[in-house]
């Protein structure tokens, strides 16, 4: 028997080294790399913080809220967690008929969009925000001739509240 093929098959098949020393080089390189795999993920899903530096401390900027609401004013400063704003503003809608009453299904030209300074409330907060940055959409940096930029630097100027704004025309 020691001749036939199938136990001369086995007999090539023994080289009298022992298979454990390859799985385990092959189970360290698989850790290893799982191990850079999860340092990237993890490295790579926090963003790099923008710094006040890289804000133009006289642009406007609007910052859209995670519930919708948003603010319009200067960044005074900015940090991994936090952008504080100063000189705030911020719009309210409204829809009302001739006689005051709301509209309950307005037109989008019915709505009127307000523009109001933080700390004319009744409550009277100091004319800064500082907001959590995970609780951001998304900023941006307004044009000084954007209708809001130029109605609130009138509105600054002369010294008064500022009246609602145009309602915006209808999608056509």
């Amino acid at each position: 028997m020691a001749d036939s093929p199938a136990a001369s098959s086995r007999a090539g098949l023994r080289t009298g080294r022992s298979p454990l020393p390859i799985v385990a080089m092959v189970l360290a390189v698989s850790i290893a790399a799982n191990i850079a795999l999860a340092a990237v993920l993890i490295l790579g899903r926090a963003t790099p913080a923008v710094g006040a530096e890289s804000f133009n401390k006289d642009a406007w900027y609007g910052v859209f809220i995670n519930n919708n609401e948003a603010f319009i004013g200067h960044v005074a400063s900015a940090d991994g967690q936090y952008i504080k704003m100063t000189d705030i503003w911020y719009l309210t809608l409204s829809a009302t008929d001739d006689q005051g009453k709301a509209i309950v299904n307005p037109a989008p030209d019915q709505i009127k969009t307000n523009i109001n300074k933080l700390g004319s409330g009744l409550y009277g907060p100091k004319d800064q925000v500082q907001i959590i940055r995970g609780n951001i959409r998304y900023y941006t940096e307004l044009r000084n001739d954007s209708p809001v930029v130029t109605l609130i630097t009138r509105c600054e100027a002369q010294g008064e509240s500022c009246p609602a704004l145009k309602p915006a025309p209808s999608p056509r």
